[in-house]
């Protein structure tokens, strides 16, 4: 087992993790805590967020470039659904038994069960041969810009935030710089700043103005999270598959390769990144538009409507992440990843300090005025979509 396959072996702090937490409910008092706390941090290294950076990794990985969109849609798709039968079951087994701690055993074995179906069955996506060439183009790149490898505890502390250095724009072979992963992760800044605080927007203005019953916003955000699933794992790939030949673009050959290619020889077909450009921003507008018709909706049949159709947005995040590993070099696709998966992380705490602020301070006069903002910033999008085509 070598080069990227340990990375998902990240089940094994799941299986710790829900050991520990039920296990401190055995030990004395004073050691409990700290057992708990343990379990706690460990969780989160077999958390969602982990678990789905690293199969998109892979996928990326074995991919071909043409049915990345598709393939990376269908994996977020079914870690969607996963999470539905997640809390029924979840919740099912706990009413059922009246003990909380089975849900963290079943938990363990489905993780143990995945790290034996990933050691054993899953085959590796980053053999010897690219792992070579990728710590080539590393020395070489060290060498050219002058930097020493010295091991100190700032280089060391750097390396976390190594993915971030992609965002910065290279030179290509024609002298121009390559912008797009930059703009790709300007871009999810924005929608994770604006979209990520929406829902919880949404469920203090269906209590506090609209006066929705719990079982109202519940089925809201159900079919929210049902129409999302359906969108990744069905309607995109189907939109991917029907539109992909009138984004159909001759491929560029360089001078040498004109001089080697037969005169008869027809240039080859390439995919261009037009589709997934169009489909993010599509996205993003459907979200602002239906999340403002969901907040100022009067009926119920309204709010259902929106709700279905507030599932389309989750087209966004397959659809910028394959733009982002398509525009760098393929070896280092899961830096790339790594980056855009970073700037999201910091739109996610940025969200609740912005767009929390604007309710706060608008909800007791305008209230829409949330949604607003956010159709605003979605509109915007269209602005940084040049940049990307």
């Amino acid at each position: 087992m070598a080069g990227s396959l340990p990375f998902y072996s990240f089940s094994l702090p799941g299986v710790l993790a829900n050991c520990l937490i039920p296990g401190s409910q055995f030990m004395p008092n004073w050691i409990s805590d700290w057992v708990f706390l343990a379990g706690m941090l460990t969780g989160y290294l077999s958390g969602i967020l982990p678990c789905i950076y690293l199969v998109n990794m892979y996928v990326v990985d074995i991919c071909d470039p043409k049915d990345r969109t598709a393939a990376l849609s269908r994996i977020s798709g079914w870690g969607t659904l996963g999470t539905c039968i997640s809390f029924f079951f979840g919740g099912s087994i706990t009413m059922k038994t009246g003990n909380p701690l089975i849900v963290f055993y079943i938990a363990a074995a489905l993780f143990a069960a995945t790290f034996i179906y990933v050691v054993s069955v899953l085959p590796e996506s980053f053999p010897k041969e690219k792992r070579v060439a990728l710590s080539q183009m590393r020395q070489d790149s060290e060498s050219v810009s002058g930097e020493l490898s010295s091991v100190t505890l700032l280089s060391s502390f750097s390396l976390i935030f190594e993915p971030l250095k992609m965002l910065v724009p290279i030179r290509r072979l024609d002298g121009t710089r390559n912008w797009r992963l930059a703009w790709c992760g300007l871009h999810t800044l924005l929608f994770t700043t604006s979209f990520i605080y929406t829902a919880i927007g949404w469920l203090v203005i269906a209590t506090s103005v609209h006066h929705l019953t719990p079982a109202q916003t519940g089925l809201f955000l159900s079919v929210v999270t049902v129409s999302g699933a359906i969108t990744l794992t069905v309607i995109l790939p189907l939109l991917v598959r029907l539109l992909r030949p009138y984004y159909i673009r001759g491929t560029a050959h360089s001078l040498l390769e004109e001089e080697d290619r037969s005169d008869t020889e027809e240039p080859g077909p390439e995919t261009s990144d037009h589709l997934d450009v169009h489909l993010a921003f599509v996205s993003c507008v459907i979200a602002g538009v239906f999340y403002l018709f969901a907040a100022a909706s009067t009926t119920y049949q309204t709010l259902i409507l929106s709700a279905i159709c507030i599932g389309f947005a989750y087209v966004h995040t397959p659809t910028v992440r394959s733009l982002a590993v398509g525009s760098v070099d393929p070896l280092k696709q899961g830096e790339a990843l790594a980056a855009i998966e970073m700037v999201s992380g910091v739109g996610t705490v940025l969200s609740p300090i912005i767009m929390g602020s604007i309710l706060t301070a608008t909800i007791n006069t305008t209230p829409l005025v949330l949604f607003y903002c956010q159709l605003g910033a979605d509109a915007s999008h269209l602005h940084f979509s040049f940049p990307l085509i």
